[in-house]
């Protein structure tokens, strides 16, 4: 699969649409609306932002699965902003935690207790596997990413010969900051990091389609990808832990099982930790708690951040409280701070009492049966559906190529807008789905109804 960026741009005037009025969509002015033009292209001018390459709503209100701007119109939002509003935007029982904290006036606590901070943590430590007992609060999901290589690094110190060297993925993400990139070894990253360390190596990410073309098991894969790491003269008892995305997020790509496994298998018999970056992927949006546990291992270190509070900044690693002690006098200015921590609770409250994992996992069914259906309208436009839960992606090609037309998914996206559905703008030829998991079946099925419909215009 070859992927080009898109060089598409969204207008920026207002585009005449049909008005309309469901009971999950109402679009009642141009769109985009004149006066979201001009705070759009303020923001722009006064601020380096991604802002630019997404659509151009300016949002003003939204609750549970609905966005709305100031005009009265409303979209179904297939975003969760970015994977973190998995309990529904405004969950009644995060509003409360925070207003509470309003009205006694704890405004900040830097790493000092707190009864919000505890109340967390317990509900946090409850719900997630006996083996990941303790956690370390910072603010951002590559804040937390930072912290668990330091923690993988100070265990492999206590190795003589020391084991320093960290494995990443080529293509997964971990974040924005210099070591969060570093371990993921992206394109972008290289050209401004310069010169990589070389305690940091990379194996390629098994895509479906080069396992297919190579005809290998995940095992298999596994074993060649180590060994030319192996080649390059890195020695096993020297690798200190290997740092994976529970998925790509750009395609909800997922590794295969017996990949995991393997590697799993690998690090256990020389000694190595697995790190298990959840940030898109943690608290039911797989259909699971955590997404690894579609591959049934027991990372030693994971990496939360989005969802575990689902709208406030919080980020955590999990493990070991051996693991976690190593940097015991760590701190971070606003990790655990007392709003995100009351919303967190209530955050994870509402996960777990409305059942939302399995509610995930059931409507992601439904969901990849759409997808499917939509799959088989345009067999020489979309070769692939990945997914699992409430994440999937829908790969638009070029008509009968292994090319990606970012272009063309970019217009789709942009007059599902005009119709009332938003979608986060990947800009490689994704459509990339990931609702609230409080979305009804129904809304959701219009969703998807109307991306599909957007398409059939753009192409008759």
């Amino acid at each position: 699969m070859k992927i080009l960026e898109s060089k598409y741009k969204f207008k920026l005037t207002p585009q005449k649409v049909t008005t309309l009025k469901t009971r999950y969509r109402e679009i009642k002015t141009k769109i985009p609306h004149k006066n979201d033009i001009k705070v759009f292209k303020s923001i722009i001018n006064k601020e380096a932002s991604s802002l630019k390459n997404q659509l151009p709503i300016v949002w003003n209100r939204a609750k549970n699965f609905n966005l709305y701007d100031r005009w009265g119109n409303k979209w179904i939002d297939l975003t969760s902003t970015i994977f973190v509003a998995n309990t529904g935007h405004a969950n009644k029982k995060s509003i409360k935690n925070i207003n509470k904290i309003l009205k006694k006036e704890l405004l900040h606590s830097y790493c000092y207790p707190t009864v919000e901070r505890l109340k967390f943590l317990e509900k946090l430590i409850k719900i997630t596997p006996k083996y990941l007992r303790q956690a370390s609060l910072v603010t951002t999901g590559t804040e937390a990413s930072e912290r668990a290589i330091k923690l993988a690094k100070l265990y492999g110190m206590e190795y003589v010969p020391k084991k320093d060297i960290i494995i990443g993925g080529i293509g997964n993400y971990h974040g924005k900051t210099m070591g969060a990139l570093m371990a993921a070894s992206t394109k972008i990253a290289k050209k401004w990091i310069g010169r990589l360390k070389t305690d940091m190596c990379h194996i390629p990410f098994p895509y479906p389609w080069i396992m297919k073309k190579n005809k290998l098991s995940g095992k298999k894969k596994f074993q060649q990808d180590i060994k030319k790491i192996l080649k390059k003269g890195v020695k096993p008892k020297k690798i200190a832990a290997f740092i994976i995305e529970s998925y790509q997020g750009w395609g909800a790509v997922f590794y295969p099982k017996d990949y995991i496994k393997e590697m799993a298998k690998w690090a256990k018999y020389y000694g190595a930790l697995i790190i298990v970056d959840e940030i898109q992927a943690g608290f039911g949006r797989t259909g699971k708690l955590f997404g690894y546990e579609h591959y049934n291992i027991k990372p030693d270190l994971v990496i939360c951040g989005k969802a575990i509070s689902g709208n406030l900044p919080l980020s955590a690693v999990l493990g070991s409280k051996k693991l976690i002690e190593l940097d015991s006098t760590t701190s971070s200015t606003h990790g655990g701070h007392p709003f995100s921590c009351a919303a967190a609770l209530g955050n994870l409250e509402t996960l777990t009492e409305q059942n939302l994992i399995k509610r995930s996992n059931k409507l992601g069914k439904k969901l990849k049966m759409w997808l499917e259906q939509w799959k088989s309208e345009f067999p020489d436009r979309i070769p692939l559906v990945l997914g699992n839960g409430l994440v999937w992606a829908i790969f638009i090609s070029k008509p009968d190529s292994n090319i990606l037309d970012a272009e063309l998914t970019d217009k789709i996206i942009e007059k599902g807008m005009q119709k009332g559905v938003y979608v986060l703008r990947t800009g490689c030829g994704t459509i990339k789905l990931g609702p609230p998991l409080t979305i009804n079946e129904k809304a959701l099925k219009e969703g998807v109804d109307v991306l599909r419909s957007s398409m059939r215009e753009i192409l008759k």
